[in-house]
């Protein structure tokens, strides 16, 4: 499971874009969101890079956790 904390993640707006954006690359992935600990964890058989960008790109700005 990947794991990021995504400190501009404060709103429930924020946390469904988080979502709809790990979908966007995998769509089958599971996406699990704490959003008063501004984290989102991602099961998924894609690569680590490929969401950071993602998520990037769409104004996140994660912090990829070591797990």
């Amino acid at each position: 499971m990947l794991e990021f904390v995504i400190t501009t993640m404060t709103t429930p707006k924020a946390a469904g874009r988080a979502a709809e954006t790990v979908y966007l690359v995998d769509a089958h992935a599971v996406v699990q969101i704490d959003l008063e600990g501004r984290e989102l964890r991602v099961a998924s058989s894609r690569d680590n890079d490929l969401f950071l960008k993602a998520l990037v790109g769409a104004g996140l700005l994660p912090l990829e956790m070591d797990v």
